[in-house]
């Protein structure tokens, strides 16, 4: 039973790490917001070398503005709408993408990300020609 509870520490560790690199963060940084602990502990935390108390994952939680929960889920589950807006990348994109001239202009970004994503294409009005709008 001990290695399970390893093997759950290192995967918190890693969902703590993956994170804190999403919001564009150092240890550092997470260290100063999550109050009373030192960059070397976040790393410990991180790589799943020491246990965290709850208190301590609880406040690294709100630091991350995520529910403490969010660290006993599965690896492979997708960023929440809420937290992928809480992302400093998510804001930069979105802001670019608005600077852009023009729907049609948009329109083909979005197409090249999709592309990109492999996520299914849907049709986008503002895609058609001119005069079918």
């Amino acid at each position: 039973m001990e290695g399970n509870r390893d093997s759950r520490e290192r995967a918190i560790g890693r969902r703590i790490a993956e994170l804190r690199r999403k919001r564009g963060w150092k240890q550092d940084d997470l260290a100063a917001r999550a109050g009373g602990v030192s960059r070397q502990v976040i790393s410990k935390y991180e790589r799943g070398h020491v246990h965290i108390a709850a208190v301590v994952l609880k406040d690294i939680a709100d630091a991350l503005n995520v529910p403490i929960a969010t660290f006993f889920e599965t690896e492979d589950r997708a960023l929440s709408m809420a937290e992928l807006m809480e992302l400093p990348m998510t804001y930069d994109l979105v802001e670019g993408f608005w600077s852009l001239p023009g729907d049609k202009s948009r329109g083909e970004i979005l197409v090249i990300v999709r592309t990109l994503a492999d996520l299914p294409q849907r049709e986008l009005p503002i895609l058609a020609p001119e005069n079918d709008r």
